[in-house]
């Protein structure tokens, strides 16, 4: 009897963990601000198991005052937003500082972060017990004044990350390039990971984060952007058609070419349009 409480114990606990889960998601943002009359720290984050996660984070601090040109004496402003699904990472953050009176120091600042665990297994009718996976890490956003952006994307057999499993990482900063890191060395993006087991079970982890700062001193008002909503896509593939990705989200981490139908509308519309130039 007591052998069978143990057992219950132990799938009661482990039956409930982030392991056992088909995949996570978590999304944070955050608004600060601060002045010598107001101070302001929100946080938010949304995080779920089976489900996609969005959160956001704002303010709008303003004093008035009818004897400025502006009505206002000094405005602060600040948004994170964040959005998360497997294979997909949105994140966005805008910060602004202005003064319309006598010199002061304000700050602002928001922040953005998404993520997602998952895992997949490589299973079919391929010609060997391994296969080449190509890991893709595919990033589009911009800056604006004081931002960064930041992501990376793990990749293990156990399912617990460590920095040693960071397989890919980029961090972009204002006036600099992109700059991607494939396992310790420069890359754009894209590893591929040669002779990797087939019908074993690996687990992938991804985040994306942006940040953007303003800052008031002397009537130089300024604002910052970190703009990366339509970014942080995550694409698998292998080397060998007759294998699959069977992952636990039901996610398709294929890159997805554009359907038949859409180069059969654009073939008819060249020949109709080409008949009327005949006409002409």
């Amino acid at each position: 009897m007591k052998f069978y409480r143990i057992l219950f114990l132990y799938l009661l606990i482990f039956g409930y963990s982030p392991m056992s889960a088909a995949y996570t998601t978590y999304a944070q943002a955050q608004a600060v601000g601060l002045d010598s009359q107001f101070f302001q720290a929100g946080s938010k984050i949304d995080q779920n198991t089976d489900a996609n996660s969005f959160t956001s984070d704002s303010f709008i601090y303003q004093t008035l005052d009818s004897s400025t040109p502006s009505g206002w004496s000094r405005r602060l402003q600040a948004l994170g937003t964040a959005s998360a699904g497997p294979g997909v990472l949105k994140a966005s953050a805008s910060a602004g500082a202005f003064i319309d009176a006598p010199a002061g120091i304000f700050s602002t600042s928001g922040l953005a972060e998404a993520g997602f665990t998952d895992s997949f297994t490589i299973r079919g009718a391929g010609t060997g017990p391994f296969t080449d996976l190509t890991v893709h890490y595919q990033v589009s956003g911009g800056l604006g004044g004081k931002a960064f952006a930041e992501g990376g994307l793990f990749l293990n057999q156990g399912g617990l990350f460590l920095d040693r499993d960071q397989f890919i990482s980029f961090t972009e900063a204002p006036n600099e390039l992109r700059n991607f890191n494939c396992l310790g060395s420069t890359c754009s993006g894209t590893l591929t990971l040669h002779q990797v087991a087939v019908d074993s079970t690996f687990f992938i982890k991804a985040y994306l984060k942006v940040y953007a700062a303003a800052f008031e001193k002397n009537n130089l008002g300024n604002s910052s952007s970190a703009d990366y909503s339509n970014t942080g896509r995550i694409f698998l593939s292998l080397s060998d058609p007759n294998y699959q990705l069977v992952t636990n989200s039901g996610f398709n981490y294929s890159p997805v070419p554009l359907p038949a139908s859409f180069w059969l509308f654009g073939s008819g519309l060249l020949v109709m349009l080409t008949r009327l130039g005949i006409k002409k």
